[in-house]
């Protein structure tokens, strides 16, 4: 610690009687020393040479980066250091440090000790041989040794040659009192080995196959340089040149390829070149009427999208004149792609397999300017990631194992046809857009053919016609997402000014917010304000999508009821007028006035019937029993109490 007294006439400090603590670091070690502050940079040298013994100190270096400090009278230590400060000393060349006594006794004795040794060593009277005669005295001895050595493995390899002519037995080797030496290792030799050493004098052998298969391989690699060197580059040359003029069935082949190869890489400059031009947006796209591709969408005029666009490579303008598919259509085209090879999706394969896709997703989505973000907007439910993570490059192993796991798979349920790969998923996307096209040609019969399937796949799973007891059955609602059934009910009351993409975002929100991924299940809602709020729609709209909800699902119910029996709803429903289940229970306490009804023949009332003389039915099926038909009227009256919303649709009448 400081010790510092304090002037108390002047209030000040004086320096002659402040003491510094500094510390002098060297290789002998650190000493800690005690300076008045007002002390000379010579008397720190001297003070310095006193801890380390007398030594002479060369310099002192303190501060950072260290530098000299002089030994000076008139330089005092406030000026230059500070208190507490290390101090590095040198000594002078040749100067030691002085040692305590202890220390001094002990290197005496150490001198004496090592004295009287050598002393010893040089005593020739001394019994104890010196190192280097010993080393000597075996290097004169080795030559011996090693012709000694030599002998006994030539013995033992003519031993070892006896023993194998003539094998000891059995009980020849048992009666032997001593122990047979160790066999030593034998190292075969391969016949193919190059030069070697003779055992017998140490000459050098070679292999005389060996020298000659080596000789024939240098004659062959002779010749083969020799005919290489004959032939010039240029003859490769003029043999290419001389196949691609050549009209024969080589030449076709060749010049087909190059071909084919020149418009590949054309086509992915191009594809290239869209892809830039849509991130940066440097095209003019309009649209225009046309009637050379008339179609059933358009109505016989369809949309046309002509594009401008520089090539990435060439710079020059470039225009495209290709068909605008329907927002609709072009929804269900990514979805089938989707379904069969989803990589023909990424940007560059689409770009290079559909340009008509392509711009007909730039022009519905003008705002987005790449194409991940587009697909998202048009299909928000399905899963876009693998768009930003590189294609999978498997290996030759991984693909086989592929192949055999999907061969397995097929063979499992029956398929034979193999899934398409990118090489076909143009044609793919062809025939896609084809079907989507004409998609619109469908009749309402076959629509309605298409829901009542649907009905009927769902009731597989849950039919019971075994077992009568009322309790086990229960009507369920199925659960599985349509898009299509909630895009057909929202487009029966669309608000105004709504587009497309507003239509698929109202469809995502149903499914993810509401839970509600089919017709079925809207129909089941009863409080269309709630759902209104969530859409940010008016009531009135979604009131008209429960109503037509509703209205599409009292068919698919009736059918469930009836154990999915189609004939037999339809002949309820033009026999009987109890086509709903309203109806159908009015005849739960008369079950047999309606049987008989069923029964009768439906000749009298063919001609108000809208079924023609050819559609007649026979006038029993198997389900017109009395249990089946008291089962259905009891289930229908079980609805009715559940489901309010049934009571207010009854069977039409005609």
């Amino acid at each position: 610690m400081d010790v510092s007294k304090n002037n108390s006439e002047n209030g000040g400090t004086d320096e002659s009687v402040i003491i510094w603590s500094l510390c002098l670091q060297s290789r002998q070690g650190r000493k800690v020393v005690s300076v008045k502050a007002s002390s000379t940079t010579k008397d720190l040298y001297e003070r310095a040479s006193t801890e380390f013994g007398g030594t002479v100190i060369e310099s002192i270096k303190g501060g950072f980066p260290p530098k000299r400090i002089d030994a000076d009278e008139s330089t005092l230590l406030s000026s230059l250091l500070s208190n507490q400060e290390r101090l590095q000393v040198e000594f002078a060349p040749g100067s030691t440090v002085s040692k305590s006594n202890g220390v001094k006794e002990q290197t005496s004795n150490k001198t004496e000790k090592r004295k009287n040794s050598q002393e010893q060593s040089s005593n020739p009277n001394n019994g104890r041989k010196s190192n280097r005669a010993a080393s000597k005295a075996a290097t004169e001895s080795m030559p011996a040794l090693i012709k000694a050595q030599e002998e006994y493995l030539k013995s033992q390899q003519q031993s070892n040659k006896s023993k194998k002519r003539t094998r000891p037995t059995s009980s020849n080797v048992i009666e032997s009192p001593r122990k047979q030496p160790s066999k030593a290792k034998s190292v075969k030799i391969s016949a193919s080995a190059g030069a070697g050493r003779r055992l017998a004098d140490g000459a050098t052998v070679s292999n005389p196959s060996l020298s000659a298969a080596s000789a024939a391989g240098r004659r062959a690699a002779k010749a083969t340089s020799r005919s290489t060197s004959d032939g010039s580059t240029g003859d490769l040359s003029e043999a290419l040149l001389g196949a691609l003029r050549d009209r024969g069935q080589m030449g076709v082949v060749l010049r087909k390829g190059m071909k084919n190869a020149v418009l590949s890489s054309y086509e992915t400059t191009r594809a290239y070149s869209r892809l830039a031009a849509i991130q940066v947006k440097s095209f003019q796209m309009t649209t225009f009427m046309g009637n050379q591709h008339s179609d059933a969408v358009s109505g016989g005029n369809s949309s046309h999208l002509k594009v401008v666009y520089h090539g990435s490579v060439d710079k020059v303008k470039v225009e495209e004149i290709v068909d605008c598919i329907p927002l609709d259509v072009l929804q269900a085209v990514i979805e089938g792609i989707y379904a069969s090879d989803r990589e023909a999706l990424r940007p560059e394969n689409l770009a290079r397999l559909s340009p008509r896709v392509l711009w007909s997703c730039v022009h519905h989505f003008s705002t987005e300017t790449n194409i991940p973000d587009m697909f998202r907007c048009l299909i928000p439910n399905l899963d876009w990631s693998f768009l930003r993570r590189r294609a999978e490059q498997l290996s030759e192993k991984a693909l086989e194992n592929k192949r055999q796991a999907e061969e397995k798979e097929r063979q499992k349920n029956g398929e034979n046809a193999e899934s398409l790969n990118l090489a076909q998923a143009s044609d793919a996307i062809a025939a896609v857009e084809h079907a989507m096209e004409h998609l619109h040609d469908y009749q309402a019969e076959e629509k309605k053919a298409r829901s009542a399937q649907a009905a009927l796949a769902r009731l597989q799973r849950q039919q019971q016609r075994d077992n009568n007891d009322l309790s086990c059955w229960r009507l369920t609602t199925p659960c599985e997402p349509d898009r299509d059934e909630l895009r057909e009910c929202i487009q029966c009351s669309v608000p105004e000014g709504s587009s497309a993409s507003s239509i698929a975002r109202w469809i995502t929100q149903l499914m993810k917010d509401c839970n509600i991924h089919n017709w079925r299940e809207l129909a089941n809602v009863s409080n269309a304000s709630t759902i209104a709020a969530r859409l940010g729609v008016s009531e009135e709209n979604v009131q008209a999508w429960i109503d037509h909800a509703q209205s599409e699902s009292i068919g698919e119910i009736i059918v469930e009821v009836c154990d999915g029996n189609v004939q037999a709803v339809e002949n309820l429903t033009i026999q009987a007028r109890s086509g709903t289940p309203k109806d159908l229970a009015a005849w739960r306490s008369i079950p047999e006035i309606l049987l008989e009804q069923l029964r009768e023949p439906r000749c009298e009332s063919a001609s108000n019937s809208p079924v023609g003389d050819d559609d007649l039915q026979p006038t029993f099926f198997p389900w017109m029993e009395i249990e089946t038909i008291s089962e259905w009227c009891n289930r229908s009256q079980t609805l009715l109490e559940e489901m309010d919303w049934l009571n207010w649709y009854a069977t039409p009448v005609a």
